[in-house]
């Protein structure tokens, strides 16, 4: 099975663990439900949790802060991100990523959510995932018009 950023299921992770004997020491031993649990907690969240980030300068277009969840080792390709026209912008991360195993596995993002940083309430903010590894953004004033702001995007 292909490791990271695929979504993984409880089952993809192996059996359920039994503790072969009874734990006597916990800080030195780990239970079988620790383990199940953190198992069952890393599934869930592979699910439901963004799988990138990026803060984008409105003005520029250009990062001012990203991350992504198949960029562990820090050596995968950096996404790109354009300014199309004012409040217009697209963030394009790699097609395929290597998993932790250095498997190569495709990106298939789901959709995105975005919120204009600013102290005012007069901006609002919508993206969409435009092909699995596009997003597109546009930031808007309360008139419909198109503008810079800089943007917080969570991808997943």
């Amino acid at each position: 099975m292909a490791g990271w950023p695929t979504r993984i299921s409880r089952s993809a992770l192996g059996p359920t663990y039994k503790n072969q004997r009874p734990v006597v020491r916990p800080d030195q031993q780990v239970g079988a439900n620790v383990i199940n649990l953190d198992f069952w907690t890393v599934a869930g969240m592979a699910g439901v949790c963004p799988q990138a980030f990026a803060v984008v300068n409105g003005g520029t277009g250009a990062f001012i802060a990203r991350n992504e969840t198949w960029n562990a080792s820090g050596t995968a390709a950096t996404p790109t991100t354009t300014r199309n026209a004012a409040g217009s912008y697209t963030i394009t991360y790699p097609a395929s990523v290597l998993d932790e195993s250095g498997q190569t596995v495709a990106i298939n993002l789901y959709g995105a959510s975005v919120a204009p940083q600013t102290t005012s309430l007069s901006l609002f903010g919508t993206a969409l995932a435009t092909s699995p590894n596009v997003i597109t953004v546009r930031v808007r004033n309360t008139a419909g018009t198109l503008t810079d702001s800089n943007f917080l995007l969570l991808v997943f």
